[in-house]
């Protein structure tokens, strides 16, 4: 808990800096997102998953969100990194990171939950399905 309360106040604190230019603010002029950087720059894994359950979307930017959720889902079965697979699933959940295909979801969440709880999962999450192949 203290841990996530100081992540969350710096979070915060970086959002109402005076100096504008420092601020974490996603719009045009400025456009000062948080850098998938720090992601990789904290190779604790509670540290990701408290960084990434703290920050919306858009304050990840539309690139550097792709590059984080890509990131972090391919460093989650890593020492350490579990609680990240929750904290992206959560991410998912909240359209935190932009959404992945069924297919990708499966393949990295298979051993964090149960297969016969992965598609279910997926379709909860809203996630995308492949276009059918059916033809009449």
């Amino acid at each position: 808990m203290p841990l996530t309360f100081a992540i969350a106040s710096a979070l915060q604190r970086h959002r109402s800096d005076s100096n504008v230019k420092r601020q974490l603010h996603p719009d045009f002029p400025l456009a000062n997102v948080l850098s998938p950087k720090n992601f990789e720059r904290y190779d604790e894994g509670l540290i990701r998953a408290i960084l990434l359950m703290n920050v919306t979307r858009h304050e990840l930017g539309s690139q550097a969100s792709i590059d984080t959720r890509d990131y972090l889902l391919a460093q989650m079965r890593k020492d350490n990194q579990s609680m990240v697979a929750g904290a992206i699933l959560g991410a998912f959940g909240r359209r935190g990171v932009p959404p992945i295909s069924v297919e990708a979801f499966m393949n990295h969440f298979d051993g964090f939950l149960p297969k016969s709880d992965l598609f279910r999962t997926a379709s909860a999450l809203g996630l995308p399905q492949p276009p059918s192949t059916n033809s009449g």
